[in-house]
């Protein structure tokens, strides 16, 4: 089975308005250009590869506020322009399969039986995927989801490491805004005040190797 990594930032009831979360959609889309050329260019998703590639997203006010309407009614939304469900929406990079990522954005929920997010699947393979998995790159995409969308936590995960370890919230990169306290790790895990957070991953050349991966098992205990 191929695994596959994804970054993904979450957080709990925030009530946002459609302005609010498509302003804040731009500037993360932007800064994803900068952060790496994987980033440069997104499409709609589709039913097939041809209809996807066909549907190329503007990423503008005007654009980026239609794809979210899709995504609800319009009497979902209540006089303030506050969404009763919240706001979605998907698209990825068009690269060929193997190479590719995509984005989903889940956010504006204000119920507590709902979480916000904001996640990045990382390619299955090639360079692109290696260079993605790479500390420096990590550490950029985790200052723009903060900057952007100040999340509780961002984990950088795995199909693979989520079995091995029983949870998904711990990764080979994991990030708090808050924790318990401070775990007691072995030398191969980092821990690094980060962002006004709490920072963790592997004293490895690598963000990821699975001879190291129950080492991350303590920071199941700090987590708040």
């Amino acid at each position: 089975m191929i695994d596959s990594f994804y970054l993904g930032a979450y957080w709990a009831q925030r009530k946002e308005n459609l302005d609010i979360v498509v302003n804040k959609t731009i500037s993360f889309l932007q800064g994803l250009a900068r952060v790496d050329t994987q980033f440069l260019n997104w499409y709609e998703q589709g039913y097939s590869k041809k209809e996807a590639l066909s549907k190329k997203i503007i990423v503008d006010k005007e654009n980026i506020e239609t794809l979210y309407k899709k995504s609800f009614k319009k009497n979902d939304l209540d006089n303030e322009g506050f969404s009763k469900i919240g706001y979605s929406i998907g698209m990825w990079s068009g690269h060929q399969e193997e190479y590719s990522s995509s984005v989903s954005i889940n956010c504006g929920h204000s119920s507590k039986f709902f979480s916000n997010s904001c996640v990045i699947t990382i390619p299955i393979e090639g360079e692109q995927k290696e260079r993605l998995l790479s500390l420096i790159k990590q550490k950029e995409l985790l200052n723009l989801l903060i900057k952007n969308w100040e999340p509780k936590n961002i984990i950088l995960s795995s199909n693979k490491l989520k079995n091995e370890i029983g949870t998904d919230e711990v990764g080979w990169v994991s990030y708090y805004k808050s924790i318990r306290r401070a775990p007691k790790t072995s030398n191969t895990v980092i821990y690094e005040k980060f962002n006004n957070g709490h920072l963790f991953y592997l004293a490895d050349k690598s963000c990821y190797d699975y001879g190291l991966a129950k080492e991350l098992l303590p920071l199941k205990e700090i987590i708040e």
